[in-house]
Formats: C-alpha cells, structure tokens, sequence
C-alpha cells in the first residue's frame, strides 16, 4: 500500500487547538520535524476560556504542570458550571465535577444496578423536595470560595510540584486566559525544539494524491508538508477552502450565533472555582474567573436582537457597562455546525477548523484532545494512502459533535416561554435522538445504560434535569425508597447532607491554593 513520509508536520494557525496539536504531534512522532505556522497580524479569538477535566489528563501526557499554568496563564480552578436563571425565577444549579467515591462515600449500585449513588442522592433529593445546593459539595464549596482540595500534611513546599502538597476530592478542569495559554504552549514548544514561522499562507501545491505537500507563505518563503493540521479557527482555510469539505448546519436547532466578549473586574482573595453561565433574555452569559479579571460573554441569536441591543442588556443586567476587548472589531459570529470530513488526504481540521456547536458546557477543547487522540493514536494510520483511517476519525467526530448538540440542547429545554428565543427550545424542535431519550424518561429514570460510550455520563444529565426540576417525583419514588435507601448505606439522609458540608469545612481557599500553586507563598 502506498506510504506517505511523516517527516514534516506542519500545523497552521496558534492559538490553543494550534499549540496543542503541535505539542501532542511532537511526542507522538518524535523523530519528525513539528513547525507551526502562525501569523501575529491575525491573533486569536477568547477573553477567557474553559475546559472539561479531561483537559487536565490531557496536559499531564503533555508534561505541562498545573502550576505553570496558574502563574504564567492565569489559570484557576473548575470544578463546575454554576447555572443561574435558566429556569427564569433567579434560582441556579450546578454541573459538578465530582464523584461519590472521592468522599469516601462508599456504596455505588447499592439500590439499582445502573444507578451510583451521586444519582441516588439525586433522586432522594427530588423525592423530599429539597434544594439541590444540600447534596452538591461544590455548590456548597462555591459559597465561600473554595476549591475541592484538601491539604494533605505534607511539608508545604517540599514537594517537587505543590500540587502534591493537597489531595484532590473530585475531578476539576481550568479557566485559564486564552492569550495567555497560547503564549505559554508556545514557549513550551519552542523550548521543546518546534519551529515557529510568522507568516501567512497564499497558497498550497498538491501531489497526484491531492496532497498538501507545499505551503506557500507571504514571507516569499515555502514549506514542505507530509500531513498537516488545520487550525485556522473559524477562518477554516483548508478544510473548508481547499477540500470543501462537507458542512453541517444545525443553526435551526441552537439559534445562538454571535457573542460580545467583555471583562470585569475580580477580587484575587476571592476566586470562585466555577464558570457561571447566566440566562438571558436571548441566550446566555458566560463569566470565567482567571486570576487577573473575570472573562465574560453574551452568546445571544443575532437574528433575534442586534449587537447594540445586546450591549444593552449587557448593562441593564451589569448596571454598569464593562471593558469591551473587541469594541472596534465588534464581537464575533458563528455557526452551529461542523464538517462530515475532518480528516481530508494529509489534512486534519482541529479546533474551530473542524465546526463549532456553541461555547456553553466547554466542549471545544475537548473535541480538539479528543480528535487529536483519535488521529495520532496509531500515527502509522497517518501514513496510509487510505480512506478507511479518515474515515473512522470521522465517524467518531460527527457522532461526538451531535452528543454535544444534544446536551447542549437539553440545557435551554427550561420551560421558559418569556421570549421568543426560549419558546424555541421545546421537545418539537429538539434533535431525533434527544427526542428518543426524553421519551424513554417519561416512564423511566435516566439510566447509566442510557449513556454508555458517550460524551456526557449520567450524573450530568441527572444534575440538568434535577436542576431544572425536570425529575419526575412518582418515577423518582418508584425508583429509591428512602428507608432502603437508609438501612443500606449504614446512615440517614440527613446524615449524609451533614458529612457532605463536613467535607466542604475541609477545603481550602481557592485563592490561596492558587497562589501557593504558583509559588506565590
């Protein structure tokens, strides 16, 4: 079968997806040339950014220490997404990082095969009607600023990293300044050896394969390419442009399409290890804590209000009006959508490239580590001159891409009919297979089996559903009977809520832990 060489691997466009794919291309190829080229004319997108906790395995198989992180890119900790009036009456919930098993909570799969006991609690909670805040650790947490970690003893600073110096009590990811981090990832690789070329892309030669196997740059330079990865951002420069790849529009189904970035300001002595995401009238706001300022954004349906009407809102909500990074430029747009063939020939769409379902839930790095991994996995695929690689990578990328727009969906399925833009979100217009999910709930509570092989576990639709009191009472009785519940488990419910706020007097603060993390104390 034919071959290609994998000697020169080439990534267009910096930024973090950019970075990343260098990165994780050099360590999995190691004895190939890594070049990324960026132009500092075209800058990136973000004024703060999330992740998933993958993300922290991620950065661990990169070698990359939290710690540098919080000091060199403004990096805090998250260990959920506060939802604040999604339900339209001022009330909020989380979408927490956390485990049973982490407390010591011992007794999953005590009550019901397919249910662990995050989700009996759940389902406890919903039977007695009480808030949700009394068995959600990182709601409790939140209140006073903490994060989920405890000092473990140890001598403060003789670890090698201080992040030994504290246990870990449920999963977490980072809020981090998008700038920032591709600054760093960019010192690390070049520190690593990757090149860097400031230049912009005219044009491509192809071989007989229709591979990309030369770029032609502004700088009256060229450079040879074995197989590259295109992480242009929304500009979409190869896989779009060059391949004209396959789009998916679901524009009808999430209506957002263009958000306004703005930045306020933050109390270091009191960061909260959480994003908040804010309904609005249109959409939603994000607000991202990183250690200097707080990144923020209004995702709103730009066919529904204008910009200035957007900024608007901004203010009324804000009373005041905030420091606009992008007033010049304006904010940006986008699509809901993605391409069928991110893997085209020698060319791999990461990032923004490849589609982009919208900002809430933080999922766009992590389809970017995902894909990546899915790509570099077995890199002799990468060599094939052979469809099939491609086109597993692909099967997995759409597929991962509609789990993301179903749960996303189900967010904005609030019952909220103030505006037209929440009218939308109702069962009709869902998409087919959410539409199945929610018909199988209407006699049946979620199940682990409901879930399996996909993005988003059980625990965090149940933590949706129960936040937007979408949990059936009666099919929650029928499912838990609280004194089994109780005799099992070896203690009372209420006994439970008390252990849990416990645990919480036991966390540290989060900006404390953030300073000692970068060897601030």
């Amino acid at each position: 079968m034919e071959q290609r060489a994998l000697d020169n691997i080439v990534v267009v466009g910096g930024g973090t997806a950019g970075w990343l794919s260098a990165l994780y291309a050099q360590i999995v190829l190691p004895t190939s040339k890594i070049t990324v080229v960026e132009s500092k004319d075209i800058g990136i997108l973000g004024a703060g950014e999330g992740t998933v906790p993958d993300f922290i395995h991620f950065t661990d198989f990169l070698g990359i220490p939290i710690s540098r992180l919080v000091r060199d890119a403004d990096a805090t900790i998250k260990n959920s997404i506060k939802f604040t009036n999604w339900t339209g009456d001022g009330s909020h919930f989380h979408h927490s990082f956390y485990t049973e098993d982490n407390l010591g909570l011992d007794g999953c799969n005590i009550l019901h095969p397919n249910m662990c006991q995050t989700n009996i609690g759940i389902i406890l909670n919903t039977i007695r009607q009480q808030p949700l805040d009394q068995i959600d650790i990182v709601d409790l947490a939140g209140r006073s600023n903490k994060a989920a970690f405890t000092y473990n003893g140890s001598l403060l600073g003789q670890n090698s990293n201080p992040i030994f110096d504290y246990d870990i009590k449920t999963r977490f990811a980072l809020h981090f300044n998008a700038v920032k981090l591709a600054g760093v990832l960019r010192s690390i690789g070049e520190e690593r050896g990757i090149k860097t070329v400031d230049a912009k892309v005219l044009s491509v030669e192809k071989n007989h394969n229709k591979d990309i196997v030369k770029l032609n740059l502004d700088s009256n330079s060229s450079i040879p390419v074995d197989f590259m990865f295109d992480c242009t951002g929304f500009g979409r420069v190869f896989i779009g442009k060059e391949f004209d790849a396959e789009w998916v529009s679901h524009s009808k189904t999430l209506t957002v399409s263009a958000a306004v970035p703005f930045f306020l300001p933050l109390d270091s002595e009191q960061i909260p290890a959480y994003t908040e995401s804010i309904a609005m009238k249109y959409g939603w706001m994000w607000v991202i804590p990183t250690r200097e300022r707080y990144g923020c954004g209004y995702v709103y349906d730009s066919s529904m209000i204008s910009e200035e009407e957007a900024i608007a809102e901004i203010e009324e909500h804000l009373g005041f009006a905030p420091e606009y990074p992008r007033k010049d430029k304006g904010g940006f747009k986008f699509e809901a959508g993605y391409y069928t063939t991110p893997w085209v020939n020698n060319c791999v769409a990461i990032g923004l490239s490849g589609g982009f379902i919208e900002p809430l839930e933080a999922t766009s790095i992590w389809v970017t580590t995902q894909t990546l991994q899915d790509v570099l996995s077995n890199a002799n695929n990468m060599r094939l001159i052979d469809p099939r690689p491609a086109a597993a990578v692909n099967k997995k990328f759409v597929d991962r891409s509609r789990q993301v727009l179903d749960f996303i969906y189900y967010h904005y399925m609030s019952g909220r009919k103030d505006t037209p833009f929440w009218e939308h979100y109702n069962e009709e217009n869902a998409p087919d297979s959410l539409k199945e999910l929610i018909e199988k709930w209407k006699y049946s509570i979620p199940e682990y089996t409901d879930f399996t092989n996909r993005l988003f576990v059980l625990n965090s639709w149940m933590m949706i559903a129960r936040g937007k009191n979408q949990i059936d009472i009666e099919l929650a009785k029928s499912v838990a009977d609280v004194g089994m519940f109780e005799s099992k488990i070896g203690f009372t419910y209420d006994t439970l809520v008390q252990r849990k706020k416990e645990v919480v007097d036991r966390f540290v603060s989060h900006g404390e832990l953030l300073k000692r993390l970068a060897n601030e104390v």
